[in-house]
């Protein structure tokens, strides 16, 4: 088996999306591929469904699910355990693959000897660069084998569970390729998230950053890549929930004491931040004075901010 495509269904996934992300996966132009569907807890109305396309496509979808909740992460993981093909490759149940996306990377990936095949994202930067830029998305291949040799699974029961696991199989890639395929995938945007929603999702990359740095910390990449590292988790645990907070939540329902919370947190792991080489380099001017502005006055941050935009 050449390739392994992963659907993660959770129950916040509608019936009409999860029939066009399969409707589309079984067009793809690819030789000896599976798509496995796992089903999280909490989604029995579409088991039928589900069901139905295993029935009637049988040795090329399988479908596997979950009796408790345990998120995307935990249908991903139970994915993994099942899956068959050299490559794996994880998909949105409500995005759309163009016919030939599929067919592309694989070829790609096995004239290059690829260990990751993303999409296009800068073929002349270095492992390092890449990961500390790296973000949530996965489109794009993984060879399966850095997986379970090095015990890779994703954090469960969270919102965020690919940034705990996306630059660490950067870290354990030994050729990394990219292919200029992006307009073969159709994301779906998601709906605005309320202001519970956006505080969960900063509770979420917190605990999911914690995670990674711990797995880092266990697996030794912090001394080959200290700089990377720092930068990387200040991205994402910090600046990503700073402006997600600023600009997600409505000005009357901040809270100044999260601000500092946050401030606290990042300044406790990493003191001098803002000295990172990859924070000075690739942070916008705009974005330094606002993150200034915040360690210095959380409240006087709060109050004179007027929008910025997520860091992606």
């Amino acid at each position: 088996m050449r390739l392994s495509i992963i659907v993660p269904v959770t129950d916040c996934v509608k019936a009409q999306d999860v029939t066009k992300c399969l409707d589309s996966l079984l067009m793809q132009q690819c030789k000896e591929y599976e798509i496995v569907v796992a089903a999280d807890g909490g989604t029995e109305e579409l088991w039928p469904l589900l069901q139905a396309y295993e029935s009637k496509n049988a040795g090329t979808i399988k479908v596997l699910t979950l009796q408790e909740k345990r998120g995307a992460g935990g249908a991903k993981n139970k994915a993994l355990r099942a899956v068959k093909g050299e490559w794996v490759s994880f998909t949105q149940p409500a995005d759309y693959t163009e016919p030939s996306y599929y067919g592309v990377l694989v070829e790609k990936a096995e004239t290059t000897g690829a260990d990751v095949l993303g999409e296009y994202g800068g073929e002349e930067a270095g492992k390092g660069e890449r990961l500390a830029t790296a973000g949530a998305s996965m489109n794009g291949l993984y060879r399966y084998r850095i997986f379970y040799e090095n015990g890779i699974w994703f954090p469960e029961e969270l919102t965020c569970e690919n940034y705990g696991v996306a630059a660490l199989l950067l870290l354990y890639a030994e050729n990394i390729v990219y292919a200029d395929v992006s307009a073969g995938y159709v994301k779906y945007t998601d709906k605005e998230k309320t202001a519970e929603e956006v505080l969960c999702a900063c509770d979420d990359r917190m605990t999911v950053m914690d995670y990674f740095m711990s797995e880092c910390y266990k697996r030794c990449f912090l001394e080959e890549y200290p700089e990377e590292l720092e930068y990387y988790y200040t991205r994402i645990f910090y600046l990503k929930n700073l402006f997600a907070y600023m600009d997600g939540i409505p000005r009357a329902q901040r809270k100044v004491s999260y601000l500092k919370e946050l401030r606290e947190c990042i300044l406790d792991v990493f003191p001098e931040f803002d000295t990172n080489p990859f924070y000075v380099s690739s942070l916008p001017q705009e974005a330094q004075e606002l993150v200034e502005m915040h360690c210095k006055s959380p409240g006087t941050f709060n109050r004179k901010y007027s929008g910025y935009g997520l860091v992606k």
